[in-house]
C-alpha cells in the first residue's frame, strides 16, 4: 500500500494596513486559496487539490500560516499563494518561508518565525491565557 505523501508550506501574511485582524481564520484563508486555484488552474485542479489542501495553523498576531497539500499539488498551492493579493477585500502580501516534507520541520519553521516576530501582544490576557501561549498550545497540538 502506498502512503499519502504531503508537503507543508509555511508562509507569512503581511497586511498592507499593518493592523492585526482576529476575524480572519483558517477557513477564510483556505477559501481564498481554493478560489485562487479555481481561477488560475481551473476546476479540475480545484477538485484534485480540494481533498488534500488544508490550513493546519494560522496565527493572526504574527501572520504565520501552515498549509498541508498533496505532494503532486503543492506547486499549484505555492503559485496561488504567490499570486494572491487580498483576503476578504483586505490587501495583503504573502511570503513563503519554507516547504517541508514533514510536519515537524514545518512546525519548527513556524516557531522560528513566531519567535523572531516580536508582534505578539502578551499584555492582553483572554480566558486566563495570553494570545502567544494560546497559539503555542495550538501549534503543539498539530499531529506529528
Amino acid at each position: 500500500m502506498v502512503r499519502f505523501k504531503n508537503r507543508y508550506l509555511v508562509f507569512r501574511i503581511a497586511w498592507k494596513d499593518g493592523r492585526i485582524d482576529t476575524s480572519q481564520h483558517e477557513g477564510t484563508i483556505l477559501q481564498s486559496i481554493r478560489e485562487g486555484i479555481a481561477s488560475l488552474f481551473g476546476e479540475v485542479a480545484l477538485a484534485s487539490a480540494m481533498a488534500s489542501c488544508q490550513v493546519k495553523y494560522y496565527n493572526p498576531y504574527s501572520g504565520s500560516v501552515l498549509v498541508r497539500s498533496r505532494r503532486d499539488d503543492y506547486r499549484q498551492v505555492w503559485a496561488v499563494v504567490t499570486c494572491m493579493r487580498e483576503i476578504q477585500n483586505r490587501v495583503c502580501r504573502f511570503h513563503v518561508h519554507r516547504v517541508s516534507g514533514n510536519v515537524s520541520h514545518a512546525v519548527d519553521a513556524i516557531r522560528h518565525l513566531d519567535d523572531d516576530d516580536g508582534q505578539h501582544r502578551d499584555d492582553v490576557v483572554r480566558g486566563g491565557m495570553t494570545p502567544r501561549a494560546a497559539y503555542v498550545a495550538k501549534l503543539d497540538s498539530i499531529e506529528m
